[in-house]
């Protein structure tokens, strides 16, 4: 984001717009906390590749408590929504940032999460439910192996 000095070399009126009505008045409604603005503001940066002022809102979200591991999560998360190229650009900008905030891999999130614990009895449930409503029309759908054949598990 370029300073506020450099706006009002060039554009007077936006900068004291950008004072007053944005880090002002819009982050400072009571609505929303500043961590959370923080984190909807990054992915809208995000979502739109606009990677010029990612750098003070990276730092910002930090300063607002947002930790690094969720600010890696957002990225990632949003590389399925907003397309890999705008991920990929919000890495190579918020590198910096971590790099100059001495933000190191402990701080991350893992690569390979420990997924939830599989509720036995309520996959059950829901498998014969499927089953009853939907087994009679589509039998076909119903012959495949379920989890522990093949290690596959089928979600219908």
């Amino acid at each position: 984001m370029p300073t506020l000095d450099d706006i009002r070399a060039v554009a007077p009126a936006l900068e004291k717009y950008t004072q007053d009505r944005l880090l002002g008045e819009v982050w400072k409604r009571p609505g929303l906390a500043p961590r959370d603005r923080s984190i909807v503001t990054l992915a809208a940066l995000i979502a739109r590749n606009q990677t010029t002022d990612m750098p003070y809102y990276v730092n910002l979200a930090l300063d607002n408590g947002v930790k690094p591991r969720e600010i890696s999560e957002v990225i990632t998360h949003l590389a399925f929504y907003s397309g890999w190229p705008n991920a990929m650009s919000a890495v190579a900008v918020t590198k910096d940032v971590f790099a100059a905030r001495k933000v190191g891999n402990d701080q991350l999130p893992p690569v390979s999460p420990q997924p939830l614990p599989l509720d036995e009895a309520a996959e059950a449930q829901r498998a014969s439910r499927v089953g009853e409503q939907f087994g009679k029309i589509t039998p076909s759908q119903f012959n495949f192996p379920r989890q522990g054949q093949l290690g596959v598990r089928f979600v219908f």
